[in-house]
């Protein structure tokens, strides 16, 4: 019996699966599923005969399977693969915080006078500011974590700046912005008012940052930031 195949690839289940489809001699070449015309595999084997056409057949069926395969991200736009641009486009994430790094004048000011102490005293004296130097790279560690929405290995460089000096407020600002996003809304309170018990001033710049808005609108926050701001 004659031997056809489907190409009407992504809307034909015969097509799809690369069924060889048999009709009886002298019938009409359409897709007994889709309607869709039918391609013969005789045509493009030639006259042969015996297992010579067999095993041939076969041969010309799996070039049209390759065939068929090679093509099918354009041959069908459902299964279409993503262009390089639209896959960018849905992975893009916008960052998750800004953060507060420390201020970069600030913190080259305090290296050159750390530097200054450890040539004027022969290396001695000069390790509390040493160490204060260090928790603030540390923060600025933290800071790109923060953004991308590590949380725990910002937090993890955060931890390590309050080991060289547990008096960094810009470490307890940074951590109320982690527990505010991990919604532990008392202890970015209680972050807060850390920092401002460590000498941070800047109620401005807490106020106006966009990751501590949830808290900083609250009336508790107003409460507890009073007593500062008077002083």
């Amino acid at each position: 019996m004659p031997n056809f195949v489907c190409k009407n690839y992504g809307s034909c289940s015969k097509a799809d699966s690369r069924e060889t489809i048999e009709l009886p001699p002298g019938s009409e070449p359409v897709c007994p599923e889709c309607g869709f015309k039918l391609e013969s595999l005789d045509d493009k084997i030639g006259p042969a005969s015996g297992s010579r056409r067999t095993v041939v057949a076969g041969l010309a069926s799996a070039a049209v399977i390759v065939v068929a395969v090679t093509g099918w991200m354009w041959m069908s736009p459902s299964k279409k693969a993503k262009a390089p641009t639209e896959i960018a486009s849905a992975t893009t994430v916008s960052p998750a915080s800004k953060g507060m790094p420390p201020d970069a004048a600030e913190q080259a000011k305090a290296k050159q006078a750390v530097d200054g102490k450890i040539l004027d005293a022969g290396g001695a004296g000069a390790l509390p500011d040493q160490r204060a130097v260090i928790a603030r790279e540390y923060v600025k560690a933290a800071i790109p974590l923060l953004q991308a929405g590590k949380w725990q290995e910002a937090d993890a460089q955060l931890l390590k700046a309050k080991n060289e000096n547990p008096d960094e407020p810009l470490i307890y600002v940074n951590q109320a912005i982690i527990h505010l996003k991990q919604t532990r809304e008392k202890e970015a309170m209680t972050d807060l008012e850390t920092a401002f018990k460590k000498g941070f001033k800047d109620f401005g710049a807490i106020e106006g940052d966009v990751d501590l808005k949830p808290l900083t609108v609250k009336p508790e926050y107003a409460a507890m930031v009073a007593p500062y701001k008077a002083k």
